[in-house]
């Protein structure tokens, strides 16, 4: 209750702000098919484009869409766009995961806000919960498959840029409140205006601007799930109420522990501002997330604890700026950001691999990244762009379980953290202490694009870029595209690109394992497992082919047709090294990252849009059926349904809004095998969301609207495959029951 005084105290502040004005919303009345989905973007070629014209298969979800869908994160927004799976609630540290095209793994894709990376630059493993706030957001532009012919390091199956109103854009604030099921709480505060010199009182040195504000803070119990699945969560509704764990698969040994009420907290807190000076951007973006570290894991081998959680914090200031020649033939983009990543220090696990003991983790990413950008206008609507960076960054990876709270403020090896067991030895009583492979490197990176239009009909796009890594060596990608438009009903694009997937540092510098008792050694130590760094591991790798065709029937229906092929090489994955010694001592299993393997990944997809208008009522439609198949190895893909069905609908009539959609799923799979040797799987699905909002009353200062939104209106008991980490995990991960939140927005 203490926080809700003091949210509405800042809300009070907020109303006496001066200057305010009426919410300029876009009306869907007047906006035609092309205006909600050919949205000019940038994160195709980093110029401004129609998606359509773009060498690239991209995706614009405009403002508009985004309030009438009632999108309030960038995780609500993806789970509606065509060859992307969501698979929540999985991984300790995941939370959520991707899939996009067929390939697995929230670090293969970039996700920047107003073209400046958020997701960490040293590819550390990040929870991709509700901190990437749409509250803000003017457009969200989605690119499939390889981008690091532009962008580097990371962009391995796409690139995700949130775009944010500038306040001139705004011009008015916005109060968000929303409540409803698992005590759910989600608050959101918008503010922005433009101002002219002599509105600042001593300012002379600024020839107006303007500026934005948006802050968000979710907080959610969680679903109760050991009552929506009693199967699945049936030793906590049974054993575990005696105080009952298991210390692992395959064995009858078990723990006493102390009965923890059931707990999935979950926690994002979005913060963003931005001061726009003519050509100049200076900005800031905070966010912060925190959910349980049991997520995915059976209650048997883990507590589901209030003290079990994964908390990550991100801080990122820029600066931007523009400038054009007086005919603006060339334009020179400039940017400089700092960022920090940090695994926060109160995060830990609760689990049989601890023993049941607090098992802390700490783990801190910061660069400087500056770039510089030229572009040049040729003849003939010709294009030239050219383009340096330059990139320092410091990496201290993930570290392994510690006993106590990392503290940020000394350096890692003052804090006495040893290997857990490695004091037993009489030979070494103070025992080994633990390493912190703390790395520090620099990118360099030059790409060069052209856009070079033969016809009318005819445009193409080729690019390259070369980037040197004092890490891990140097690469280099190529991108070229093609795209034909012989007449206003039919585009045609043939697209062809490469990128690399950067090796973590958190996989390459990971170090953990335990020692215990040497029977054959009296007063010496051995270990039965370790997991030893790797600093040759390389850059995973993809080559990719995408096809599009799009054909307008009218100025109210159109249909795509999408297809990719894939081929991933040097794949990055944990490879047995067998018995050896390690730390000089003998170890029963060792494990590291490694090079190995490769896969193939195809598919595509047909989609139809529709915007119909009946009188009063307009309706924006949508119908997509996504088709992904392909081997990892020779071995079936993980967490990729070969059959998903995406379908929705806006009805819009006067001031009610309704926005139902559905998902299908079809049979997904994990990597781990059952006793035949077979993959696990998880059932085919279908569930339904809805989003309902009513404008309570307009006026020439204020408008206040209600809403609703519910996921999985059905109540539908499904599952999303599982890492099924070492046979604790789901195999078969459950998910969310239904869920539904209600609230109140102001715009004024």
């Amino acid at each position: 209750m203490t926080q809700v005084k003091r949210l509405f105290f800042v809300f009070s502040l907020l109303f006496l702000f001066p200057g305010c004005l009426m919410s300029q919303e876009g009306n869907l009345a007047d906006m035609s098919l092309e205006d909600l989905l050919n949205v000019p973007i940038v994160a195709a070629s980093a110029v401004k484009e129609k998606p359509s014209e773009s060498a690239a298969a991209a995706y614009v979800v405009s403002e508009e869409t985004i309030k009438n869908r009632g999108y309030t994160s960038l995780i609500d927004l993806l789970e509606d766009i065509p060859q992307i799976e969501i698979a929540h609630l999985t991984g300790n540290a995941h939370a959520n995961t991707l899939t996009i095209q067929g390939v697995n793994g929230d670090r293969r894709f970039q996700i920047m806000i107003d073209g400046v990376r958020v997701s960490p630059v040293a590819g550390s493993l990040y929870p991709l919960g509700r901190q990437f706030s749409l509250r803000n957001a003017k457009q969200v532009e989605i690119i499939l498959g390889p981008m690091s012919a532009l962008y580097g390091a990371d962009v391995f199956t796409g690139v995700i840029n949130i775009v944010t109103r500038t306040g001139e854009e705004m011009k008015g604030r916005s109060l968000n409140m929303a409540g409803g099921t698992n005590q759910t709480r989600d608050y959101s505060i918008t503010l922005g205006d433009k101002f002219e010199r002599n509105t600042v009182p001593g300012a002379y040195f600024l020839d107006g601007g303007s500026f934005a504000i948006t802050a968000q803070k979710y907080t959610t119990d969680g679903p109760f799930l050991p009552k929506a699945y009693p199967k699945e969560f049936s030793w906590y509704n049974n054993e575990f109420q005696s105080g009952r764990v298991s210390n692992f698969p395959g064995t009858t040994a078990e723990t006493n522990v102390p009965f923890k009420p059931y707990n999935t907290d979950q926690e994002a807190g979005y913060l963003h501002g931005r001061l726009n000076l003519k050509n100049l951007e200076l900005g800031f973006i905070s966010m912060t997330e925190s959910h349980s570290s049991s997520l995915g894991v059976s209650p048997a081998f883990s507590l589901y604890d209030i003290n079990a959680v994964f908390r990550t914090n991100y801080l990122n200031f820029y600066g931007k700026h523009n400038y054009a020649s007086r005919n603006e033939k060339w334009k020179l983009r400039s940017q400089i950001s700092h960022q920090l990543y940090e695994v926060d220090p109160r995060t830990l696990f609760l689990n049989n691999f601890s023993s049941y003991k607090p098992a802390y983790k700490y783990a801190k990413d910061e660069s400087f990244s500056i770039e510089e950008q030229l572009s040049y206008s040729l003849p003939n609507n010709q294009q030239m762009l050219l383009g340096l960076s330059y990139q320092r960054i410091s990496s201290l990876p993930r570290t392994a379980d510690l006993p106590y709270p990392f503290d940020p403020d000394k350096s890692p090896e003052s804090q006495g953290y040893i290997y857990s067991g490695s004091d037993l030895s009489t030979i070494n009583p103070q025992g080994i202490p633990m390493h912190f492979n703390k790395t520090d490197y620099t990118n360099f990176g030059g790409y060069a694009q052209l856009h070079l239009r033969s016809n009318s009909i005819c445009t193409w796009t080729l690019g390259a870029r070369y980037d040197s890594n004092s890490m891990y060596g140097s690469t280099f990608n190529p991108r070229i595209g093609v795209v034909l438009k012989p007449n206003d009903k039919v585009n045609f694009k043939l697209l062809y690109g490469t990128a690399f997937l950067a090796p973590p540092t958190d996989k390459v510098y990971q170090d953990f394992g335990s020692f215990s008792r040497d029977k054959n050694k009296p007063g010496d130590i051995k270990s039965s497992f370790f997991h030893i760094p790797n600093p040759d591991l390389k850059p995973e790798k993809i080559k990719s082919t995408q096809t599009e065709v799009t054909y307008s029937f009218n100025d109210d229906l159109r249909l795509t047709l999408s297809g990719y092929d894939s081929r991933i090489s040097d794949i990055q994955q944990v490879v047995s090294l067998g018995s050896g010694t390690y730390l000089g001592k003998p170890v029963k299993s060792i494990q590291s990252a490694g090079n190995r393997g490769e896969a193939r990944t195809y598919g595509g997809s047909l989609r139809i849009d529709s915007l119909k208008k009946f009188r009063q009522l307009r309706v924006n439609s949508y119908l997509a059926y996504s088709y992904s198949n392909g081997d990892l190895d020779g071995e079936m893909l993980p967490f990729s349904a070969r059959h998903s069905i995406k379908a929705g609908a806006s009805f819009i009539k006067g001031k009610w809004t309704f926005s139902p959609r559905l998902i299908y799923q079809g049979r997904s799979y994990s990597q781990a095998k059952d006793s035949q040797g077979k993959f696990t799987s998880s059932d085919p699905f279908t569930i339904v969301n809805m989003y309902l909002k009513h404008v309570q009353s307009t006026t020439e200062r204020f408008t206040i609207s209600e809403f609703i939104n519910i996921t999985n209106l059905t109540d539908a008991r499904y599952y999303n495959p599982d890492f099924a980490l070492n046979g604790v995990g789901f195999t078969a991960n459950p998910q969310e029951p239904r869920s539904i939140v209600g609230g109140i927005s102001v715009e004024f």
